[in-house]
Formats: structure tokens, sequence, C-alpha cells
């Protein structure tokens, strides 16, 4: 198994150095939905292999945490310098669109046959 680890965040500011608030929101907007369902996104898909014969496929998968305790502590142990806003505690059914916390960690796993 071979698996990556990322995190996702937008920025204020596209290349033009003009606001870029539709990235933003979109972002605000899926993290609230994880947060509020209280889930990850899960995808998976399948990747044609390099075998000789070609018939064999691999399986990828792609999860996607919202800003979570969880999220938290494995990207604290990644990299120890990240840091996190010191804001209120919120319930996971009152999902905070504190900018400063909004990002998504994407694990990607690809299982190998």
């Amino acid at each position: 198994m071979t698996f990556s680890i990322l995190i996702g965040s937008s920025t204020k500011n596209n290349e033009n150095g003009k606001n870029d608030d539709d990235d933003e929101t979109s972002l605000s907007r899926f993290v609230s939905y994880l947060s509020a369902k209280e889930a990850a996104g899960v995808i998976t898909k399948s990747i044609p292999s390099n075998s000789a014969d070609g018939q064999n496929e691999e399986k990828a998968t792609l999860n996607i945490y919202p800003p979570c305790p969880f999220t938290k502590k494995i990207l604290k142990n990644i990299c120890p310098s990240i840091s996190f806003s010191n804001g209120p505690h919120t319930p996971p059914s009152k999902p905070t669109t504190n900018n400063q916390d909004e990002h998504l960690m994407l694990v990607i796993v690809q299982n190998e046959s």
C-alpha cells in the first residue's frame, strides 16, 4: 500500500492579485457540508496496471477530511510547525467558517494487488 497526505486550502489572492472569492466560497461550502455531516468524502478509482498482460487494475482511494481533531492531530505529527487558530471550540453540529482553519486533509491510498 502506498499513500500520500496532502493539505488543501484556499488563498486570498489569485495569481493576478485579485480576490478569488469563488474558490474560497466553494471550499467554505464543501468544508461546511462535510463538517455538518461529520463525514469524510471518499472516492475510489480503478487505475490501469502496467502489467505485461494489461488485465490487472489497481485501485486508489481519495479520502477527504474537513478540519477536526483527527486531522489536526495527524497534521501536527507530520508538520510540527503548523499552527491552528485558538478560537472557541465549536461542536460539529455547528461548523465554523473560520478561514484560518479552513482546510481539507486529503489522503490518497493506492492499493496494490
